[in-house]
């Protein structure tokens, strides 16, 4: 034990450290999103709120938080800073020390999070009312400050069929909001304890009753989406997966000709080896390669190899009796655009329709006006130029029994809900999602972006296409669950079987993404509502 007051607050500021690395290791290990590492979503705060419980100032509270923030970038983030090493050939030292710099200012949410709770807790507030305010707060910052791949700790529910399901009613955020109220009652729980019995038996039973509330809704919702009838027959799928990422080495080690040569002759390749595959001809439905599959411009070729490229691409979607959607760029007046472009082999293939991306990354595919000169890019040689797109939000995928109206996603669009809500809301029947996850580090990127992806399919009630260039490609079903998968580093054609969806009325349909600014809203009112409680009970000698 510590015997001088140095020592005393020495130990006091490792303790507190430890508390919050524990929780940064328990987040880590839940947000790989898979079972039963997921449980520890319940209970991975609660290390952090014990420290926090310690912290006298604001100042002080803040500080926590901030250090949280760090601990959490490095825990469960750390894959981007490799990432974004490799992809901009910065040394990985100071893509990290990037990283947890900028944490605070990317996750601000734990310091928001953190001054509420002891703001409150000053003025003598406490109990449930606190813990759902603090979450409000959380979920409120999240909303205002949108995470760069929209992720928040709703998302690590994903591996449960009953609790994912309430993301229809509030998104993954509406998640999120559960598993605050609860952590924060696990921590009062043990606070209670000694002190109070029954103060700690009602923090449990709240608890236990959002969670249960949560569960009770999932599993009648479950049962809904399993007794639902196709309205369509089926389509037949073929997911290309080649496992090529690097085009800027194949480039500089076989040319730019041969290197798109090589890259679209292995799709070619796996195609054609998937349609072979089946039964009889023609079986095949639909093709899906993934974003940037074809790393050139499509249909304004700027030389005649180029002419030839765009050539093979035709000549292959009008002999395989289906459609092809494929990852490519288009171009206007206005510049290039990151798109998708659906072939069909009924009618003239060259009249395919192309969506185009919405959503850009910042910087790698799009810089803002107000940073854009010259200087910069002669330092930054790997800033994008490409245009957020602004054409429709719907493709159309024509066939013999049926014309299905799908929407098409690329990358960062998975992670809006609105585009993917505003597609249902206009006839989307299905969701085809075309990324290049292959910058992603180690897997935990691409686990996250399918975690993500997979809610836009629970908030509409759409199943869900997903194709990427080294993985994991998938197909999504209306209630979450994964029912087919390529991993990481395989190369391979998924083949799938999937029914397109009729569109089911749902609370993130009717009102869009709605929880964010609700909480902002509710979060002051109730904040004031428990500063008032906590004076009352300071006065009321009865309670005290």
């Amino acid at each position: 034990m510590p015997k001088t007051p140095t020592e005393a607050k020495l130990f006091i500021v490792l303790a507190r450290i430890g508390a919050i690395l524990a929780s940064a290791l328990l987040l880590a290990l839940y947000s790989r999103v898979e079972y039963p590492s997921a449980l520890l979503g319940w209970v991975a705060l609660v290390p952090w709120l014990i420290s926090l419980e310690r912290e006298r100032a604001l100042p002080a509270a803040l500080g926590n938080g901030a250090v949280m923030s760090m601990a959490f970038a490095v825990g469960v983030f750390g894959w981007f800073a490799d990432a974004f090493a490799r992809y901009t050939a910065t040394p990985l030292w100071l893509a990290a020390v990037v990283l947890i710099v900028s944490a605070p200012f990317l996750q601000p949410q734990f310091m928001v999070f953190a001054a509420v709770r002891r703001g409150l807790a000053t003025r003598g507030a406490s109990g449930l009312i606190v813990s759902v305010s603090a979450a409000l707060v959380w979920v409120g910052v999240e909303w205002v400050c949108p995470r760069l791949f929209g992720e928040t700790l709703g998302h690590g529910l994903l591996p449960f069929p009953t609790l994912r399901q309430g993301a229809d009613l509030a998104g993954a955020p509406g998640l999120t909001f559960v598993l605050l109220v609860v952590n924060q009652e696990i921590h009062a729980v043990g606070m209670h304890w000694r002190r109070s019995r029954i103060l700690a038996l009602r923090s449990l039973l709240s608890a236990a009753l959002l969670t249960g509330a949560l569960a009770g809704y999932g599993a009648v919702r479950l049962q809904q989406v399993n007794r639902w009838e196709p309205t369509q027959q089926p389509l037949t799928v073929a997911l290309i997966q080649a496992d090529l990422d690097d085009y800027s080495d194949l480039r500089s080690r076989l040319g730019t000709f041969t290197a798109a040569r090589r890259i679209i002759d292995t799709h070619i390749g796996l195609s054609a080896r998937a349609i072979e595959d089946v039964p009889s001809p023609g079986q095949v439905d639909l093709v899906v390669w993934p974003e940037t599959a074809y790393p050139t411009t499509f249909g304004t070729p700027k030389s005649a190899a180029g002419a030839d490229l765009d050539a093979s691409i035709v000549e292959f979607a009008a002999r395989m009796h289906g459609a092809l959607l494929f990852g490519t760029y288009v171009g206007d007046d206005a510049g290039e655009y990151n798109a998708a472009v659906l072939l069909q082999s009924r009618g003239d293939p060259r009249g395919g329709d192309a969506y185009r991306k919405r959503r850009l990354f910042p910087l790698t595919e799009s810089v803002p006006r107000w940073l854009e000169s010259e200087s910069l890019r002669s330092h930054l040689p790997w800033l994008g130029t490409w245009r957020p797109g602004d054409g429709p939000a719907l493709l159309t995928l024509s066939r013999g029994h049926g014309d299905v109206a799908f929407a098409p996603l690329i990358c960062l669009d998975a992670v809006d809900p609105m585009l993917a809500i505003d597609a249902a809301r206009r006839g989307a029947q299905l969701i085809v999602t075309l990324s290049n996850d292959g910058w992603f580090a180690d897997g935990a990127g691409a686990q996250l972006h399918l975690a993500v992806s997979a809610f836009r399919s629970i908030e509409t009630r759409l199943p869900q296409l997903r194709a990427t260039n080294t993985g994991i490609s998938a197909v999504i079903g209306a209630d979450g669950e994964i029912l087919a998968r390529a991993a990481v580093g395989e190369s391979t054609a998924l083949m799938a079987t999937v029914a397109p969806g009729m569109r089911r009325e749902t609370l993130m349909l009717w009102w869009g993404n709605w929880f964010g600014l609700t909480a902002c809203l509710l979060a002051p009112l109730l904040a004031l509502l428990a500063v008032r409680l906590g004076l009352a009970a300071r006065k009321s000698p009865a309670e005290q």
